[in-house]
């Protein structure tokens, strides 16, 4: 992998071990609602064909780790084949946590620091949004004036 311009991931020993544990028990055959398990052939669950975390290659089950983690319902869940570990990784940040932030930052009067004042709505998930141009308020895309603040 060193020099590749595609380098594969390595993910830890901590992180694989749940992985594998949580497909392991959310899979216990070789199918899923009656559908096969992409990736496992026929006949065997993924304790069996992958008898320790190690052999098993996560990036051939993104899908199968989505529907274990509740990123998506099925295999034809478009979310499933769209699904990446950092998805996992990523925190969340619920309605509730992102109006407290707001508040701070509506508190923060500097030059040059945006008006946060016109997220003065929320939308229909509880997130604070802007009734004017109907921006829902994203934690991430304020990251720096979160930090400043």
């Amino acid at each position: 992998e060193i020099g590749s311009k595609k380098p594969s991931p390595q993910y830890s020993a901590s992180l694989k071990s749940r992985l594998y544990d949580r497909l392991v028990a959310k899979f216990p055959s070789s199918t899923h609602n009656g559908v096969s398990i992409p990736g496992l052939g026929r006949g065997g669950s993924i304790a069996e064909v992958f008898p320790t975390y190690n052999d098993l290659p996560i990036r051939d089950f993104l899908p199968a780790i989505a529907i274990a983690f509740g990123k998506a319902t099925s295999f034809s869940d478009p979310r499933a084949s769209k699904f990446t570990i950092d998805e996992l990784l990523t925190p969340d940040f619920g309605p509730s946590l992102s109006i407290k932030i707001l508040e701070r930052l509506k508190g923060v009067t500097s030059v040059g620091f945006p008006d946060f004042s016109r997220f003065s709505t929320t939308d229909s998930s509880g997130h604070p949004l802007d009734p004017l141009t109907l921006e829902t308020f994203d934690v991430k895309k304020y990251m720096p004036h979160i930090q400043l603040a």
